[in-house]
């Protein structure tokens, strides 16, 4: 009802102006007849039913979609090929190549920043004078966030097209010149993409959603967050499009996180409506990863994508889909969240891994290089770049906390360089050792 209703409003604006056009023809055209003017009426009559059909071409993939008469296709015109999406499902097309130019560079230095951060100047200033004394290269910028919020209004592809997502999904309207300006001082810019949970694209399409299975009502995780279904193929586009939109706005690179499975909330009670157990979780992770590369690889768009730290020695996918061995060939940078504190007590030996960050981080690289040696030599790997602890969870991680677990990155060969999380965007200074360069 909600879906139909949504689809009926954006008619209805679509057809104001022209009902007002075609009243006025109308009423130009009895004053004709009243005066006898037979030629001139009908020449009316002939513009009038001009402007009709001009109005169904122009409006006619939204009646198709209205009226669920559409084939449900995502013409992908850059690379001439067809994907057939599931039939219940409608979505806006994109056709434009990627025209932006991205940045390359070869070692990260990060920040994470929220997008409310970024959208607001006195922050973002103080976090760019941070950057310039610490020798931050790079921002981590939410472009999607859990809740299914956008950053800005990103073209080509824009949910604004779709009439079931409303229009205040949008933080601010205009984003664009934030972003050129960021380019402008030389910051690599990294697109972070929150992937399965989003409330907003839950409530438009349920059908591809996690529900409970004993209310049909939109299953949630301890954060109030709705999910949809990490084999739902329909919406792989909607974040693919997404990613390719950031960077046509000014982004270099595409960060996908929360590429899994759900981990907490009432698992037992969730309803999939894509995903039977038969296929092991891990195998539809891998697909998802699959799917970005040949849909960013050929565009030229550097991605990445996070992955828990323990999926870097646990050899199972942990019951939410990551394997190493199963995602490392399908990304350019793949970003371990090594975060010390999130390793149980007694973790290698150590009764609060949050005391030892240094120690943590190299058991964990050194037990993912012992995977990666034996893989074909052929095989193509992903780069490491970790995400580092920077928030006081077991200990207090201040500068030469930051330090250390940069030190283990260093110590092992890690070139891709290092990405600082935290959820406030409060950093600490850092050594000037590292401030310089070295480390990363």
């Amino acid at each position: 009802m909600l879906k139909h209703y949504g689809y009926c409003s954006v008619l209805y604006r679509k057809y104001q102006k022209t009902s007002t056009l075609l009243l006025y023809y109308y009423t130009l055209m009895r004053r004709r007849l009243q005066r006898h003017h037979v030629a001139h009426a009908f020449a009316f009559a002939l513009l009038v039913l001009a402007v009709c059909a001009a109005t169904m071409v122009m409006y006619w993939p939204l009646i198709q979609a209205y009226t669920g008469r559409t084939e449900h296709m995502i013409v992908h015109a850059d690379q001439g090929i067809t994907v057939k999406e599931d039939a219940s499902v409608t979505r806006p097309v994109s056709t434009s190549l990627v025209t932006f130019v991205p940045h390359k560079i070869s070692t990260v230095r990060a920040i994470y920043l929220t997008m409310y951060t970024a959208a607001t100047p006195s922050k973002l200033n103080a976090l760019l004078a941070y950057a310039a004394r610490n020798n931050i290269n790079a921002f981590v910028i939410d472009v999607k966030d859990g809740s299914g919020k956008l950053f800005f209004p990103l073209a080509p592809y824009d949910v604004t097209h779709d009439p079931d997502i409303a229009a205040n999904s949008y933080l601010v309207a205009h984003g664009s010149s934030t972003i050129a300006m960021l380019r402008n001082k030389g910051i690599y810019l990294i697109a972070r993409i929150v992937s399965f949970p989003d409330n907003e694209y839950a409530r438009a399409h349920p059908g591809e959603a996690l529900h409970y299975a004993n209310n049909d009502t939109l299953w949630h995780d301890t954060k109030q967050l709705n999910w949809m279904d990490p084999a739902g193929t329909a919406y792989w586009h909607y974040l693919a499009h997404l990613g390719a939109a950031a960077v046509n706005a000014g982004f270099d690179e595409v960060n996908f996180d929360y590429m899994r499975f759900p981990s907490d909330g009432s698992l037992s009670s969730i309803a999939y409506p894509f995903w039977r157990s038969s296929t092991p979780k891990e195998d539809v992770i891998a697909s998802f990863a699959s799917f970005l590369y040949s849909y960013f690889t050929p565009k030229g768009i550097t991605f990445s994508g996070d992955i828990f730290g323990q999926v870097l020695v646990n050899r199972d996918d942990m019951g939410i889909g990551q394997n190493l061995e199963k995602v490392l060939p399908h990304f350019d940078v793949l970003a371990p969240m090594t975060y010390p504190s999130h390793y149980v007590n007694g973790f290698d030996g150590y009764a609060n891994p949050a005391e030892h960050p240094y120690e943590i981080i190299s058991y964990n690289l050194e037990e993912a290089q012992k995977r990666i040696d034996v893989l074909p030599a052929t095989s193509t790997k992903a780069t490491f770049r970790p995400w580092l602890q920077v928030f006081n969870i077991g200990a207090v991680y201040d500068g030469a906390m930051v330090e250390k677990q940069i030190k283990a990155l260093t110590d092992h060969g890690v070139e891709g360089g290092y990405m600082l999380w935290s959820p406030s965007n409060t950093y600490p200074e850092l050594p000037k050792n590292l401030a310089v360069g070295n480390g990363g």
